[in-house]
């Protein structure tokens, strides 16, 4: 993230919980669409099942299994105390959806596994979920040589609500890890669909990062709201404004990360100004309130640090 001094700052979560492991294919570090649609059934008499209910996993018989996914070994001191169950119907997408329900104290993780990443590479992560409770992704890096190089959380969601919703966060590859696997977790009732790892630019992970500011301040529209169009022309209006002051300040200051931001917000204009004339999507919206945020931070900070850098 851009702190104010615009330095990158890794996400930090406390979160545990539960877990299994996936071995995917996949190219240039993508993990997309990754969901629970291939299903087997396991044997509870199994060496594998048996582990997991000693460790107090609680599976639903017949034991519906995705395919790929596996359990992983909690830390020693963390009792597993998890529930798991592949359900049917009322997917985010496709058929299947995972249950994934932990308490506070207990631990257990998915992971997942992907391709090799780029070295300073920027990547968005995200999932489906919906439920009672918080859920988190974080992403474990490993060296070419399978050195274990450090945990970074990267998506947050706190107090699901009964609507399925997409949590995004970015994450840039500084440490020039080798090797991902991403682990979600849970704390209460938790479901998850649609796991998503994708290379973006620096400007999809400037607008994913103020999003996240935005929701952590209760102003971002929900999936399903009304717009108020007042409000979305008040933004455009806002960014009109900010937009001759900041050409003044980076021509002053011609820094490369504040180039480029200004010719994407340059670029990205005609688009959201088509908007007032048109309905306004929520995702217009927010995306809208996201830009006018980030003029405001152009205008406010002395210098940038491009992300990209």
């Amino acid at each position: 993230l851009l702190s104010k001094k615009g330095k990158y700052m890794n996400m930090r979560m406390g979160i545990l919980l539960l877990g299994i492991f996936f071995l995917a294919g996949s190219i240039n570090g993508e993990v997309f669409n990754g969901s629970f649609e291939k299903t087997t059934i396991k044997n509870p008499n199994s060496e594998e099942m048996q582990s997991l209910i000693k460790k107090q996993w609680k599976l639903k018989e017949p034991i519906v299994w995705p395919v790929g996914w596996s359990e992983v070994t909690a830390a020693p001191g963390h009792p597993v105390a998890v529930k798991f169950e592949v359900i049917k119907g009322d997917a985010h997408s496709g058929s299947n959806y995972i249950e994934l329900s932990g308490k506070v104290g207990s631990r257990g993780i998915i992971w997942v596994d992907y391709s090799p990443l780029k070295p300073g590479g920027i990547y968005k992560a995200s999932f489906f979920a919906r439920g009672r409770g918080n859920a988190a992704l974080v992403i474990n890096l490993y060296s070419k040589e399978g050195k274990y190089l450090g945990a970074v959380g990267v998506v947050s969601a706190r107090n699901l609500g009964r609507e399925w919703r997409k949590y995004s966060g970015i994450f840039k590859n500084d440490r020039n890890a080798y090797l991902g696997k991403i682990s979600l977790t849970s704390i209460g009732k938790c479901y998850f669909d649609d796991i998503d790892l994708v290379p973006v630019d620096f400007w999809e992970a400037e607008i994913v990062m103020e999003l996240n500011k935005i929701a952590k301040k209760g102003m971002l529209l929900a999936p399903g709201s009304t717009v108020d169009e007042e409000k979305y022309k008040e933004n455009i209006e806002a960014i009109k404004r900010m937009l001759p002051e900041i050409k003044k300040f980076i021509n002053a200051n011609p820094i490369p990360g504040n180039i480029k931001l200004l010719k994407k917000i340059e670029d990205t204009m005609p688009v959201i100004t088509r908007g007032e004339s048109a309905t306004i999507s929520v995702e217009m919206y927010n995306k809208t309130l996201a830009i006018r945020r980030i003029c405001e931070r152009l205008l406010k900070e002395v210098s940038f640090k491009d992300i990209s850098e």
